[in-house]
């Protein structure tokens, strides 16, 4: 709740905007935080998309390191039977 509506302190400014005009303030505002909500949106998106791929990247090449290991493994076993 607004600081002056629970001290109930008078508002400064003068009310003298018509219907028309509190509407388009309204849709000004609901426009300016429409961009806002849509660009914060795309960041957290590229973010995480980001970071997803990240992940992504290193798993596989976590993969990568231990089927190498497995198969350097299995050749030294292999060298050494025959």
């Amino acid at each position: 709740m607004p600081a002056t509506l629970q001290f109930q302190v008078p508002s400064t400014k003068a009310k003298t905007a018509t219907v028309s005009e509190y509407l388009e303030k309204l849709t000004q505002r609901l426009k300016l935080i429409h961009d806002i909500a849509i660009q914060s949106s795309n960041s957290r998106h590229q973010r995480n998309k980001r970071l997803y791929e990240k992940k992504l990247t290193q798993h596989q090449f976590e993969e990568m390191i231990m089927s190498h290991r497995l198969l350097s493994a299995f050749s030294t076993l292999m060298s050494l039977l025959a």
